[in-house]
């Protein structure tokens, strides 16, 4: 049974958040969180005959109902997940055993908010190509679970190929790292909690880094305007930092630096997802 959210349960979709901070790169939500936004949110495999199934929205909500009749007793497994940008950047997984669950034993997984995430179990990860990540004048929004017995859990990755490019990992459960050189910053120990990790980054580059709307890092040091080939999530391309457990419900790469704008954005994201 998922926690009640007052927020989402009254009518949580007159303002949504690319309508309200502008254009994105990328926008993966198990919400809407844009208004022309009709299309579905994620394609989910079941495990009882592999048969796939576009799934949508229920209001402003992704359709659970839909998700568990599909998969019934089953295990679900997140083949898309659809991106709302308008840009069309689907990031996907076509190897059934690197494919996420979303469903298990036909039980939506939820994060510590009660709310619908999609989990890896260390060998998961959703990767797409093919379009130019900014490394400057950029903002990403992420929210995530970590897993509390697991180290080296990455979150997300800009480079397929490339080493210590625009990534974000937790090398151990008190050391966080984004990008390279002197870019490592030490954090509170992950714990099993929920966490909005935002990062605006301007043209310097100097990197904002906030967990829970509380700054971590907040200096050009270590910080490179590395430009990279897609976005991975669970996985660092470059190595073997993968997820290890922990649980995403949205990712959200917006084309200009909202540092300005952070704690707003911070504010519109925790009302949905009860974060901190």
């Amino acid at each position: 049974m998922f926690l009640i959210n007052p927020y989402i349960y009254s009518g949580g979709g007159s303002s949504y958040l690319l309508d309200t901070y502008g254009s994105s790169v990328v926008a993966y939500s198990l919400r809407k969180v844009e208004s022309t936004y009709s299309g579905n949110i994620i394609r989910v495999r079941r495990s009882s005959d592999d048969t796939e199934q576009d799934i949508g929205l229920s209001g402003d909500l992704l359709d659970t109902s839909a998700l568990t009749t599909f998969v019934g007793a089953n295990d679900g497994f997140v083949v898309s997940w659809y991106d709302q940008s308008g840009n069309g950047r689907t990031i996907t997984q076509s190897t059934a055993t690197n494919q996420p669950k979303i469903v298990s034993s036909g039980t939506v997984i939820v994060g510590a908010n009660g709310l619908p995430a999609i989990e890896t179990d260390g060998g998961d990860f959703l990767n797409n190509s093919g379009f130019t990540v900014p490394g400057v004048n950029m903002s990403i929004f992420c929210v995530w679970k970590a897993n509390a017995n697991g180290t080296n859990q990455a979150i997300f990755d800009a480079s397929a190929s490339a080493a210590f490019r625009q990534y974000f990992v937790s090398r151990t459960t008190t050391l966080e790292r984004y990008y390279s050189a002197s870019g490592n910053f030490t954090a509170t120990a992950l714990g099993s909690n929920q966490f909005l990790i935002s990062i605006t980054q301007d043209s310097t580059p100097t990197a904002l880094i906030q967990e829970n709307n509380s700054t971590l890092f907040n200096d050009s040091t270590g910080i490179r305007p590395d430009n990279s080939n897609g976005w991975i999530l669970f996985k660092r391309g470059a190595g073997n930092y993968l997820g290890n457990g922990s649980k995403i419900q949205e990712f959200i790469q917006f084309n200009s630096d909202l540092t300005s704008q952070i704690d707003d954005v911070n504010t519109d994201i925790n009302n949905y997802y009860s974060i901190y």
